[in-house]
Formats: structure tokens, sequence, C-alpha cells
């Protein structure tokens, strides 16, 4: 895996990314708002994925938890795995991926990675927000309680480490990529806690906002 000398394509398709990801933020006192599929990163990633591609990552991510969990908890989670979504983060990975000339069953194992994190924080964000519908669907906690919502979402934390270990990948990077991984979950987490703060007046600053966007 390469880290020096980043084609131009990959670094310009990555400032695209980021230029439209900043023109549709909506600053809203105690919100962080997400970009919607029409937004233009979204549709740049969307044309740079084959299909095939995320169905793999799903297929992986699937087979991955029904190798680990049992009982109620497989249905829980693969319910809520069932309704889709965007799969920016996988799509991300994908696109940039093989820009870098990564090895395509290496980019799924690392988009499931990051998708299984990525609904972690949505399960759990959905009881922290008391969100009561996600994807048209009624969110885990709604569906399922708050008890098991919390131990899907603790459940799907767990497998990105395993999937970044089992990655055909040289151990050094599986390393990397691990820790990585870890500290910006750590980060999403310090920004989850900020957000929950922007709700009054007083704790509401560029700063504090900014910061918690970042996190997030």
């Amino acid at each position: 895996m390469t880290h020096s000398n980043v084609p131009d394509e990959a670094s310009q398709t990555g400032s695209k990314i980021c230029e439209s990801a900043g023109t549709d933020s909506v600053l809203t006192p105690g919100v962080i708002t997400e970009h919607t599929p029409e937004s233009n990163a979204f549709n740049l990633l969307r044309v740079g994925v084959a299909e095939s591609d995320l169905a793999d990552v799903n297929t992986l991510l699937r087979e991955t938890i029904e190798q680990l969990a049992s009982g109620p908890l497989l249905e829980i989670v693969n319910t809520h795995l069932a309704t889709g979504g965007k799969q920016i983060r996988a799509r991300l990975v994908l696109t940039l991926g093989r820009m870098l000339n990564v090895e395509r069953s290496a980019l799924t194992y690392l988009a499931a990675a990051l998708e299984a994190l990525h609904n972690a924080t949505l399960i759990h964000d959905d009881l922290q927000d008391g969100d009561t519908e996600r994807r048209g669907n009624p969110t885990t906690w709604i569906q399922w309680g708050m008890n098991q919502a919390i131990t899907a979402g603790d459940m799907l934390l767990m497998l990105p480490t395993i999937l970044i270990c089992n990655a055909p990948l040289p151990s050094g990077a599986r390393s990397n990529i691990a820790a990585a991984v870890a500290i910006r979950s750590i980060d999403t987490a310090c920004g989850q806690s900020l957000e929950a703060t922007l709700a009054t007046a007083d704790a509401f600053t560029w700063a504090a906002y900014s910061a918690a966007s970042v996190g997030k």
C-alpha cells in the first residue's frame, strides 16, 4: 500500500468531495446536519463505484456478523443493516483506494469496517437524539428497546478491528489502519458529546460548533 506520490486524480477527487461537502451545510444551534444524496459529493462517489463492489462489501459485513453474532442480537443488527443507506464511507474507501492501487479484496474489508463503525454510531445516535425513524423505518431502539439498541451498537463497534485484522494487507498496514480508525472513533465520540452541549445558547459558539462538526 503506497503512502506517497498520490496520483493527481485521487487528490483532486478528495478536494472535490471536501469542497462539495462544504456547500450544503446549514448552521443550526444544537444540530449537526448531514448532506443529502443529491449533493455533488455523493454523486461523485456514486459514479465512481461499481454496484458489484458495494455488494461484496455488504456480503462480507453480513457474513462476518453471522459468524460472530447469535440469538436476538443477530436479528437486531441484520434488521438495522437491511435498511440500506447511502454508504458514502464505503464508496469513499473504494474510490480513493482504487486510485491508490490498493487491492480490491483489501478495500472490501476496509470499506466493510467503516460501514460497521458508521452503523454502530447511527444506532447509538438515534437513541441519544430520540429519533424514531431512520431510512424510512423505525429506529433500532424503537423496534427493540433501548437496552438492545445499546448492545447492537456495541457489537458493531467491535467489528472494524476484526475486519481490518482479516484484510489481506501487510501486518504493519493493518495495525496502522486499526489505530487510525480507533483514534477517529474517539474523535467522533468527543464530537457527539460536545454536540449534546450545543442546545443551550450559552454553550453554542462557532468554535464549539466547528469542533463538534469536525469530530463527527
